[in-house]
This record gives structure tokens, sequence and C-alpha cells, in this order.
């Protein structure tokens, strides 16, 4: 059964970035984001610089809302939270909006249940949380307008009522006004006569003597007068008892239209009113307050106004009219109400106001509800404007096709631009239009969806459509939702498309590229594993785990992978992996594990690190093998070197003693043939020698028989030695120390010298006789770095990493240079074994400069 292929890092991150669905991941209880696709970095009004940083430092605005406190809930307790049409505030182009959303926080979790990373998905539903609010409000709207209209309706009865007592009110005052004035005059005729009376009386009681005639006389009189003032008394408490009929049936007018009355009296500032109009002011059942503390209560930006109307309706050119509209904002009851007062000043005869009094209207609803319905109607206008901008500037396909014979009603340009149409095509058929799709299923899921009524969504369906009269095979991502009219019918459907050509054809290319990648690793016996750096999670496939001795069916993670390592290899191991996230490098290496059985093998791991957009390591994906068996081929093979090369010392060095008992009895015979062939053969012998050694030196150190002897001595000292020992043997070339500092290294000397050796050697070898060969040696830091240039023909780039492999040597080198490959390696491992660094600089046609450093003492 063929394996599911596994997206690398990358790719999942590259496919998160591209969907439609604001998407993020964060880690830690702060929310660090470590990842946000375009469309979330859209809905915060941000750019990728937010990645790294907390949700508090990239939002700023959230501080005091919910959400930093639910991702904190979340990676503590591990939980998903989800919300539907939730309301945040935003700050997008430096301005704060509110906005409405459906998201989820989900936490992930590793396979102890602690959280790793949270899933944070949104989608932005604010326009259609909008266009719904403003519905419903329409349809309250409609409702409390048809209330109002039948209020209304009511009050204008009582508008009429009232108008008609405030008629009989004032004709009742005229009447009043009247009595007064007749009041007025018959009193003061009363005073007249009493003044006249008086002095009658007093003339009498001084004429005492008058007749009794005149003094009946005037009696009769005065009876007569005291009488007309009776009839005048009498006369006066009837108006006034008519007057009071006529005001209690104002007031009860009044009260049931639920109008508030008010008095002033502008020469004491004293204010007046009734129970309704104490109530809306939050007044006691005061008779009479100061006119400051009634307008106390009125919104201090309605205040002045209020006072300049009043302050303006005294004023007898003004004719006295009062009318204004304004605010109560009462502490006994915080919901603000609005009145519409409306009265008249009475003057005297010099002009002067002598009482203010009017009604007050509560207008609250009515002006609240026509505020709401301007609104409501401005907001409408706008949410389709922007709907249309929405469907004309949206990135993907949409069209709304009307009637079974699928009549284009309209289509935005991204549609227009995948069929290959203009404008034109609107209030065509579809068929018509795309001639192309008779034999195809969508005009079918079309009529369905409009008989049904139900949607149908389609993912990466194929559409072969004609372009430049050429088909073409194109993958779709489509939604036909059915749109239901106001009397319920459907007779319209909206296609909403988005091509996935190039998605589709890459990922067929990919599955592609894993499958032929796997039939390698498969073919090779190869391992892979994926492990994440901030989690330490670790995917891996069935050959990995083998190569570790599990079964595939076992669960193996990244901490146990180094449990399996022999101790000696683990810091190692971390310290190659450090390395090469530090300077982007593939990291190589070979190590020994024990399998559960208690049985030891050998690895070969190679891995190199993933890199977020920062450049900051992420993931590191390696590939291992099983090189036990190889292993155990060059145990073998180094074995028989070994033992061959022990063997072969001993003729050797009876070889080399007859060599040199004949070299000396041909110079004592003058025999300058057999000299000069003996020299020769003992030239080949210390090569022989030299070889066979290295051989050992080899054997011995993967066998780890070799031993560093280390000793403190002065490195310009052997430096000099090595360069005097070859001056004398290679005098075809120049050997230059150019610069050597005074530099004590703890170091087996010996094995230092052969280092020294085996790279001037080469030097030699690889550079034309002439040429000159410069060592130097200098300090760095903590280390002593040895340097050997020559002016050779230089080493290719793809040479330079694998010169100091075993037995490596280079493809087109010139066969009359001898070697095995092995020198530079027992150089690197020398060079390793003394914690230091062996390296190569060179370029064709200029020559090669080899390196080693060692720590100073």
């Amino acid at each position: 059964m063929s394996e599911i292929p596994f997206l690398d890092t990358t790719k999942i991150i590259e496919v998160f970035a591209q969907t439609k669905t604001a998407t993020a991941i964060h880690v830690g209880e702060d929310a660090y984001i470590q990842f946000a696709n375009d469309a979330m970095l859209k809905i915060w009004g941000k750019d990728k610089r937010v990645l790294g940083k907390s949700l508090a430092e990239a939002l700023p605005e959230l501080i005091g809302q919910p959400f930093i406190e639910m991702f904190r809930k979340v990676w503590l307790e591990g939980l998903t939270i989800s919300g539907s049409d939730t309301p945040a505030e935003l700050s997008i182009d430096g301005k704060n909006q509110i906005f409405y959303f459906d998201f989820e926080y989900r936490a992930i979790l590793d396979d102890n249940g602690k959280t790793i990373c949270i899933l944070h998905s949104a989608v932005d539903i604010t326009e259609r949380y909008l266009k719904q609010t403003a519905i419903e409000e329409a349809k309250q709207n409609a409702a409390y307008l048809a209330m109002e209209q039948a209020h209304n309706e009511e009050l204008a009865t009582k508008n009429i009522d009232l108008a008609t007592a405030l008629e009989e009110l004032r004709i009742a005052n005229q009447e009043l006004e009247t009595t007064k004035i007749s009041l007025q005059q018959l009193n003061e005729r009363l005073d007249s006569r009493v003044q006249e009376r008086t002095e009658t009386i007093a003339f009498l009681n001084q004429e005492l003597e008058a007749s009794n005639e005149e003094i009946r006389a005037s009696n009769e009189e005065l009876a007569a007068s005291n009488e007309e003032m009776y009839k005048f008394t009498q006369e006066i408490t009837g108006v006034y008892e008519k007057l009071k009929i006529s005001q209690d049936d104002i007031e009860l007018a009044i009260s049931a239209a639920g109008l508030g009355t008010f008095d002033l009296d502008p020469i004491t500032g004293k204010f007046a009113g009734n129970d309704t109009l104490k109530s809306w002011f939050g007044l006691q059942p005061e008779d009479r307050i100061e006119l400051g503390k009634a307008t106390s209560v009125i919104t201090p930006g309605d205040r002045e106004r209020v006072l300049a109307a009043i302050s303006q309706a005294l004023d007898y050119n003004s004719g006295g009219n009062y009318e204004v509209l304004y605010t109560i904002s009462n502490p006994e009851n915080p919901i603000p109400k609005i009145v519409k007062a409306k009265g008249k000043t009475l003057f005297d005869k010099n002009k002067q106001p002598i009482r203010l009094s009017g009604v007050l209207q509560d207008v609250t609803e009515q002006v609240t509800s026509e505020e709401r319905m301007q609104l409501l109607i401005s907001n409408l206008e706008a949410s389709e404007q922007r709907f249309r901008r929405l469907i004309e500037q949206a990135p993907v396909a949409i069209t709304v096709f009307k009637g079974a014979e699928l009549i284009i009603e309209s289509a935005n340009e991204r549609m227009l631009e995948i069929w290959g149409k203009s404008s034109d095509v609107q209030g065509k058929r579809f068929d018509a239009v795309l001639p192309e799709i008779a034999d195809q299923p969508f005009i079918t899921i079309l009529q369905n969806v409009l008989k049904s009524g139900k949607p149908y969504h389609g993912v990466e369906s194929k559409a072969i459509i004609l372009k430049d009269n050429a088909p073409q095979e194109r993958y779709f991502n489509f939604v036909y939702q059915p749109i239901e009219e106001e009397n319920g019918n459907i007779e319209r459907v909206l296609q909403v498309v988005t091509e996935v050509t190039e998605q589709v054809n890459a990922r067929q290319e990919i599955l592609e590229v894993n499958n032929r990648l796997k039939i390698a690793m498969d073919a090779g016996s190869l391992g892979s594993t994926e492990v994440d750096l901030a989690t330490g999670t670790m995917v891996c496939n069935d050959e990995f785990k083998r190569a570790f001795g599990r079964n595939v069916d076992q669960d193996f993670v990244y901490a146990e992978m180094f449990e399996a390592m022999l101790p000696q290899y683990r810091d190692r191991i971390r310290e190659l992996v450090r390395i090469a996230k530090e300077n982007h490098s593939i990291y190589r290496a070979e190590y020994e594990i024990t399998w559960p059985d208690g049985s030891i093998h050998w690895i070969s791991a190679h891995g190199r690190a993933r890199y977020d957009s920062e450049g900051v390591p992420v993931k590191m994906v390696g590939v291992i093998s099983d090189i036990t068996e190889h292993k155990a081929d060059e145990q073998r093979k180094n074995d028989f070197i070994g033992m061959v090369s022990h063997e072969l010392k001993t003729p050797l060095t009876s070889l080399t003693g007859y060599v040199q008992l004949l070299q000396v009895r041909a110079k004592k015979n003058d025999d300058t043939f057999a000299s000069g062939a003996l020299d020769k053969a003992n030239n080949q012998l210390k090569k022989m020698a030299n070889m066979i050694n290295s051989f050992l030196n080899v054997s011995r150190l993967e066998s780890g028989k070799i031993h560093i002897q280390k000793q403190h001595f002065n490195l310009a000292e052997l430096i000099s030695e090595v360069e005097s020992e070859f001056t004398v043997t290679a005098n075809s070339h120049n050997i230059v120390i150019v610069k050597c500092e005074e530099l004590t290294i703890d170091a087996d000397r010996d094995k230092i010298g052969h280092v020294l050796n085996n790279l001037i050697s080469n030097a030699v070898k690889y550079s034309p006789p002439g040429s000159t060969i410069d060592i130097s040696c200098e300090q760095h830091d903590n280390f002593a770095v040895v340097s050997v240039a020559d002016e050779g023909s230089g080493i290719r780039e793809e040479d330079k990493h694998k010169l100091f492999e075993r037995y490596y040597r280079v493809a087109d080198q010139h066969l009359t240079i001898a070697g095995f490959g092995i020198g530079l390696y027992l150089c690197a491992e020398i060079v390793s074994r003394h914690h230091g660094e062996i390296w190569v600089d060179s370029e064709l046609g200029k020559g090669s400069t080899f390196h080693f450093s060692l720590p100073l003492t």
C-alpha cells in the first residue's frame, strides 16, 4: 500500500498563506504571532512586521477587549474558543473602527497534551452583520413608524381638543380681564363714593341741625350703592367659578395629552409647572422655584440656547413668542428626553413682561425615529454602494443568473476575464455566451439549484473553456447560491468562482515529485525526518524508525533519537546541528546507536535547517541511512590493511638493510651505476615505508588505537624544523616562512609535524618547479592558524569539501602524481582530535592555500 506523501513545512506555509480564510498561528501566553497569512494581515490592517510580536504589541487597540485574555486561556487550558457575530475594535489606517467576525482560537496539543501553538482563524462578516442589523432595524422602525403614526393621529386629536380648550381659556381670560377692569372701576367708584359719604357724614356731623330727610336720602343712596357693590361681587364670583371650571377642563386635557405646562414670573424669576413637567425636570412638588434650578437639568449644549430663547420672548419687540427644542438629562431618569417648548409672554401697558406661560411636548420618539430612519437610509445607500463596489472589485469571479434560461444579469471583470468575454454578455443566455459548456454539468447544476433552492459547492472542478478557439482544461472552486426574492420565490442564482488551475497543476507536480522522491528513498533505504525546532516535535517515515530498531507502528520522538545515540556522540551531533543552523549549511555526521535489543548500529545522517521569512531556523530536515554493514566492511578492510601493512614492514626493513649494504659496497668499488641504482631503490623503499605507515595510521585511527600524546611546545620552532628539512630534500621549490609568531600550544608534536610535512609535500607535488611555497603562522582569537600556500593549478569548487575525505582524489589530477587519497584525511583527523579545524582556499589557475587551526594554551 503506497504511503501518503507529506508536504514539507515551506509548502504547508505557502498553502496557508494562499487561503482566503484569515489564518494565523500564535505561541505562548502572550500570543506571539508566528505566522499570519495575507487575509489575516488585511483584517488587522498590518503587514508582516507584526510577525514575532505579541498580540498586544502588534494590535495595541485590543488591550481592554476580551481577545488577549481568550488567547491566554486557550494556551493555558488547551481548549478551543469560538464566536459568531463578535464585535472587535481595530485600528485601520490610524482610525479605530468596529468590525464583526466569526472566529476560532484552537489549541494545538502535542502527544503529552501540552499546548504547542494556537491556530487562529477568522471571517470578517461585518458587511453581512450590518446588512442583517439594518434589515432588522428597518422592520422594527416600520413597526415603530406605524405605532408613531397611530400616536400622532391620537396626538392630533388631543391637540385639537387642547386647541379648543386653549381657545376657551383665552376667552375666559379675556372675560376675566374685562371683569377685573370692571371691578377696578367699581372699586374706584366705591372708593370715591365712600370718600364722598365720609365727607357728607362729617358735614352732617358738623351740621347736626340739618334736616332728617336729607340724612335719610343720603342713607338710601348709600344702601343703593352697597346693593350695587354686592351685585358686582356676585358677578365676579360667578366669573371666577366659570374660569375655574374652564381651567380644570384645560388641565384635564393637558394631562390627558401628556403635556407639561410652565409659568415664569419675570419679576421674581420664579418658575412653576404642572406635575408632568416637574417629573420630567426631576423637581420637588414646590410651588415655585428659581429659574436656574429648573434649567440645570437641560443638557449643557442646549442650556444657553434655551435661556436665550426665554430672554428674547421677554422682549416686547420680539412679539413675546417662545418656541425651542432641547434635551433634558434628569439624574433621577438617565434616559435623555427631547422636549418641544412653546409659549407666549404677557406684557403690561408699559410693555414690561409680567408672565411667560406655555406648554412642553415630549418629542423624543418622533425625533429619534426620524434620525434613525435617516441614518438607516444613509447606511442602506452606503451599504448598497459598497456592495456594488465589492462585487466589481472582488478578487473572485461573480455572476448573477436569472430565470430557468440562465440569463446573465451581471458579471464582474474577473468573471469576464475567465470567460474571455466583454461586458456585452449581460442579458444573454449562459449557454449562448459559452457554448462549450453545453456538454458539461454546470447548466444542470444551476437549474437544480433554482428548483431546489439549495446551494451547491464545487471544489477543484474541471471545466473546458475555449480561449482563442483552443480548448483549455482549467480547474475552479465555485459556489452556486440561490437568491430568494421578497415573495419567497427563487428566481436568481449567485455564482462565485475562484480559479485554482495553477494550484491544482502545482499540486499534481508536487505529488509527482514526492512520488519520485519516495521511490528513490525507498530504493535507497533512506529514512527521512522533520523536527520542529520550537516544540521538538518530530515527524519521520517508516524507514527512519527501522534504522533505529523500532516498529513502524511505534511512536518515536526527537528525545528518543538522542537517547539511542552512544553518549560520546550526543554533544558533537548537537554542535554540528547548531553550526549548520547558524551557517545555513548542511551537517553531516556518522554515529553509533543502540537498538532496543542492545545491538550496536551505525547511522549516517545529513540535515539542513529551514528558515522563516526573517531568517530564523524553524525546522530541521534530515535524511539518514543505516551504514552498519558498510562500517563492518570498512573495519574488515582496515583490519586487513593493518595486518598486511604490519606484515610488509618486516621484509621491507630487511630489504632496506640489504640495499644500504649494497650501497656501501658499491661506493667502495666505485661502481657509480650500481650506487645510483641503489639510491633510486632506497628512495622507492622510503616511499613504500611512508605509504605503509600511512595505511597503518589510518587503520589505528579508525580502530581507535592511535593515541595523542600532548606536550607544550613552540609551534614556530616546529615549523622552522620542517622547513629546514624540505629545503634540503625539495630544492626544486622556494620554501619561505613569510610570517611566524612565537606561539605555544599543547599538542602531539610528532603528529602536528606529520600534518605540516603532508601539506608542504602536497604543495611541492602539485605546484610547478621553481615556484614559491609560503608558510605562515598567526594568532586569531584563541587559536594558532598555520597556512601553506602554493602556486599550483588550484582546486575546483566542487572538490574542495571532499578533499579531506578518505581515499578521495581529484578526478582530473595528472597520472604521474602518486597517492591513495589518505594524506589529507589523516591530517583532518589529527587536527580534529586536537579540537581544531582544517580548510582550503583555492581558485583555479591561482594556486591553493591550506589552513589548520589549533587552540592555544
